[in-house]
């Protein structure tokens, strides 16, 4: 089979510093970092980030993937109906749109069984079919904490004398840039790099 690469603690069962200094070296990614008992954004952020030991001050090479909300969130501690449940995946669905970032959404395999828990499944169903509206990017962790490695070796550099930007990437990364207030583009290494010019910061 495959190879296990990430993790999530059982009933968010997590304590920082001291649960990415178990999973260091071991594990490729969290995903345990979120609210149990609401949905929503714990580190603020809806982007995956490099685990930080604040009490020894080192990066850890550990990718944390935070979740946003999950089946046992929304029809546990939250007892939302599943129209309810749905108006609230769906609103971290947009807010992460407006911030071109990443939503984790945390269901279990059992929960589809409508008879046992009703309305799981017609959510996550829902998600799916909004995302899928969007033509939004869905994927596995293991697929998000590779290409979030892979950025680590982009580079984007601005030659002033050429008014020009240089990209450049030590491996094939799609990737996405704005850029402001630009004539000449120049782009080096891999040429997987979507451009959006503006003219201005409107």
């Amino acid at each position: 089979g495959k190879k296990v690469i990430g993790v999530r603690q059982h009933f968010g069962r997590f304590e920082v510093p001291y649960t990415w200094r178990l999973q260091n070296k071991i594990f490729a990614y969290d995903s345990t970092l979120g609210y149990i008992n609401i949905s929503g954004f714990r580190p603020s952020v809806c982007f995956p980030f490099k685990a930080f030991d604040a009490l020894e001050n080192k990066e850890f090479d550990l990718v944390e993937i935070p979740f946003n909300t999950s089946d046992g969130t929304l029809f546990g501690p939250m007892q939302l109906g599943k129209e309810e449940a749905w108006k609230d995946t769906k609103n971290l669905i947009d807010t992460v749109r407006k911030n071109n970032g990443l939503v984790v959404l945390d269901w279990h395999q059992r929960t589809i069984y409508e008879k046992d828990f009703p309305g799981f499944g017609w959510v996550y169903t829902k998600a799916l079919d909004y995302l899928k509206k969007l033509n939004a990017y869905v994927a596995p962790l293991s697929e998000i904490v590779e290409y979030w490695k892979a950025r680590d070796g982009l580079s984007v550099r601005f030659d002033r004398k050429n008014k020009t930007y240089i990209i450049s990437s030590k491996k094939s990364v799609d990737s996405s840039f704005i850029i402001y207030n630009t004539k000449k583009l120049n782009i080096k290494g891999n040429k997987n790099h979507k451009i959006i010019k503006k003219k201005n910061y409107s």
